[in-house]
């Protein structure tokens, strides 16, 4: 072999390691942009935001309209029939439900209770609000996206996130209102009642940013079902789930940061908070996991995964707000804190969870579904279309996936 045959090899050789390298980057890329963009959010929102003065109007349109556009996309995504054959499963809504507020709920009260018997280790602001983050229903939106993306079962997952921010303002204002009326040094009672405002408060919310644009997303797509996939799948308006998401997590740290909220706590609790929030979504995850696998499917054990250990913040900042009316500003900045951070982590951890919970539902042999059976499977809203799923092949498998990536070219 002469120099310039090897040359030839030896170059295109790296040239072939250098493309494998840039394809395994641009598929974490692909994979994981909502991790790297919300991290790109929270650096952005520590060094610029808002002014003062306009962060109440921000806070109610990022609010109100990004969880209009989440449930307004699900309710356009989702089988009609799916919905309504999982609102029929009440045993897995009993195990979902009372797995999600009991076992957080009583986790967060008793590492309270041990972190309060030492007054140097934590503020008191910043223990109620770990109490009232274990008494939140579990997340409306980031359980949803994040099951749809691990080829859960969305549907299913979706009508838990339906029935706990329904009960959320029942059972969450009970849950904090006894684990905050103990006799301990860090309890803050309750100084303004405020119960009936709350849940007023929170249901004409959730009725009109939730309910109302999941149903109008079911009529619209039933009515118009080769209209909506269309739309849905040729020009991907289904990104705009997670990018909600994402503005909704941007709108909590930037309000975080210009209240200085962080700036006025000490950093060693911060720090600490963000491990006891890591620690536990896995612990809460790992255990959903493991008691679901001994009689739930493998899709219906990833929807557990997503709910239980996720959290709602869209209830626990009114919440907070009524349960402790006689705070100061600056005191009440402290108890958001445990709640903005868990945002972020479960938005992190469920996203990196993904890939796992993919591989592990899909890797035993005979049960990963074909392109066919997955296209059938998801198109079931438009059978009254008469499709044939193979004369469909827009609703590939990497189509579906292609949902939530981006295009590098």
């Amino acid at each position: 072999m002469d120099f310039d045959t090897q040359y030839a090899t030896a170059t295109n050789g790296k040239q072939s390691q250098i493309k494998n390298v840039w394809s395994c980057i641009e598929g974490v890329v692909k994979d994981q942009w909502v991790l790297i963009v919300l991290v790109v959010l929270v650096v952005v929102s520590s060094q610029a935001q808002i002014p003062p003065a306009h962060q109440g109007l921000k806070t109610t349109i990022i609010q109100n309209l990004a969880i209009a556009v989440i449930f307004f996309i699900n309710g356009l995504t989702t089988s009609t029939q799916d919905l309504v054959k999982n609102l029929r499963r009440w045993r897995c809504h009993l195990y979902i439900q009372a797995t999600s507020f009991c076992l957080t709920s009583l986790t967060l009260f008793g590492l309270v209770a041990a972190l309060a018997s030492n007054r140097a280790l934590m503020d008191p602001n910043v223990l109620n609000g770990l109490i009232i983050l274990g008494c939140l229903p579990t997340a409306f939106s980031i359980n949803t996206i994040m099951a749809r993306k691990a080829e859960g079962n969305a549907t299913l997952t979706l009508t838990e996130s339906v029935i706990g921010n329904v009960i959320g303002p029942f059972l969450s204002t009970l849950l904090a209102h006894g684990y905050t009326s103990v006799n301990a040094w860090y309890s803050r009672p309750n100084s303004a009642g405020g119960f009936g405002d709350l849940l007023l408060r929170v249901f004409t919310q959730f009725g009109l940013t939730l309910f109302l644009p999941l149903v109008v997303g079911q009529v619209v797509q039933n009515l118009f079902p080769r209209i909506v996939r269309r739309i849905m799948h040729d020009y991907q308006v289904v990104k705009l789930a997670p990018l909600s998401q994402l503005a909704l997590v941007w709108s909590g740290y930037d309000s975080a940061f210009a209240s200085h909220a962080f700036s006025d706590t000490d950093k060693v609790q911060i720090v600490g908070v963000v491990v006891i929030c890591v620690s536990l979504f896995l612990v809460w995850m790992l255990v959903a996991v493991a008691v679901s696998s001994t009689f739930l499917s493998r899709s219906d054990n990833v929807a557990a995964a997503f709910c239980i250990p996720t959290k709602s913040p869209a209830l626990g900042i009114p919440l907070a707000t009524i349960m402790f009316a006689g705070l100061s500003e600056e005191e009440m900045a402290k108890v958001y804190i445990p709640l903005i951070i868990f945002q972020f982590v479960q938005t992190c951890l469920c996203n990196m969870a993904t890939l796992p919970f993919r591989y592990w539902k899909t890797k035993a042999g005979g049960q990963r579904e074909s392109d066919e059976e997955l296209v059938a499977r998801l198109i079931r809203p438009f059978s009254e279309e008469n499709l044939d799923p193979s004369s469909v092949p827009l609703l590939s498998r990497e189509t579906i996936r292609g949902y939530y990536t981006v295009d590098m070219s």
